[in-house]
């Protein structure tokens, strides 16, 4: 605390390590030519076997963090969008 009185910078102060993000998930430019073209013969190879379409990439629906009931609120409503992204003709008739 005696930094903060003193006006000096001290690195940590600005609290962002507390938000990390991994700049070779999240951004393709991060990585070099090699990484590049390894990351999209991966792609490639996956994508006959796996979706690799945004609309099948899996999301939360709400808060990850919380209270119990903020979570099993978070696990139901992403249970029903699940549900929801099923097409019609995958679903059985007695599940109805």
């Amino acid at each position: 605390d005696s930094n903060k009185s003193s006006g000096f910078f001290k690195l940590g102060q600005e609290g962002k390590f507390r938000v990390y993000h991994n700049q070779y998930s999240t951004n393709t430019l991060a990585l070099n030519k090699h990484q590049h073209r390894e990351d999209h013969d991966k792609r490639r190879h996956l994508s006959h076997k796996f979706c690799m379409t945004p609309a099948g990439e899996f999301k939360w629906n709400g808060s990850l963090y919380g209270s119990k009931a903020l979570t099993v609120s978070t696990l139901r409503l992403t249970i029903i969008q699940l549900e929801n992204n099923i097409p019609a003709p995958f679903l059985h008739p007695n599940w109805a």
